[in-house]
Parts: structure tokens; sequence; C-alpha cells
């Protein structure tokens, strides 16, 4: 009657280990309206060991970034609702911490279209996305510094709980 009582002792959780002289990983923002197209490309990107976040319109990325740290990476669609790329390209153009901050345009439309309007923009990928390209351009702008350190298993799991 008086019951029973147990102990047990539970492993330590597997903690990401950042890069030395690092205090941590700086993500990359991934904006886009396609709630399909952002959880693919996230899921690409931390499976090649990147920390995502992500805003589905250019209004949601610029609240972020004000609140946030400075992402290592924009990636940019162009055309959503509530504030577009070109918007958000403006805003980031103008303030004076983000400015630095490198931006990929990801659309549909033809590049030479786009580029005069965005002449300062560091990349240019076409939908629908080719992974390779992705990940040459990523790699190109983020630092392995800058990358998260996550084992495959966490870089599963954390993809298969996040939006």
């Amino acid at each position: 009657e008086e019951g029973s009582t147990f102990c047990f002792t539970l492993p330590p959780c597997e903690q990401p280990q950042p890069i030395e002289g690092t205090a941590t990983a700086r993500p990359i923002l991934l904006v886009d309206d396609d709630l399909a197209f952002r959880r693919e490309l996230k899921e690409i990107l931390q499976e090649h060991g990147y920390c995502v976040e992500t805003a589905d319109n250019g209004w949601q990325a610029w609240a972020h970034l004000q609140a946030n740290p400075a992402p290592a990476l924009i990636l940019l669609d162009l055309m959503m609702p509530v504030m577009d790329g070109w918007e958000l390209h403006a805003a980031l153009k103008s303030h004076p911490e983000l400015s630095a901050v490198p931006i990929v345009v990801l659309s549909c439309f033809d590049r030479y279209r786009i580029e005069p309007s965005l002449d300062d923009i560091q990349g240019y990928i076409e939908k629908p996305i080719r992974t390779a390209q992705l990940m040459n351009i990523v790699s190109q702008h983020v630092t392995r510094a800058e990358r998260a350190i996550l084992p495959p298993a966490a870089r599963r799991a954390a993809s298969e709980l996040l939006p």
C-alpha cells in the first residue's frame, strides 16, 4: 500500500558542438510563401548541416529580422503577399546592419528581367531549384563557422519537428 520507489539515470542529451571559436551558428533565412517549397528547401538545407529559419512573406521576415540577430544568408522569393521580395530587399538595403547580409533570389522569373531592379543581389536561382545549384550558392555565402554542426540524427529530428 505504500507504493514503489524507482530510481533511474538518463543519459545526457546529444548537444550540437560548434566549431572552435564560434558561439552559435548563424541561420539562413528562407522567405517564400509556398509552404511545401519552404519545407522541402528547409529539409534539404538541414540535411546539409545548415540552421534554417523561415518566413512566409516579406513582412513576417522583416519582423523576424528586427527581433533577431542578422542571418548568414537570406534566400528570397519575389512574388509574395503582404510584402513582396522587392519591398523586403529595399527595406534590407536601407537598414545599416542588415544591408550587409547576402541575398540570393529564388524565382521563376527570368533572371535578366529581375536583375536590373535588384542589381546588388549575390545570387539567383531559378525555380524549380536544383539541389546542386542551391548547395553551391549557399556554400559560397555561408562559411563553415556559420553552419550548424548537428549530427545527422539531430538534423532529421529537427526537420521533422519544425514547420
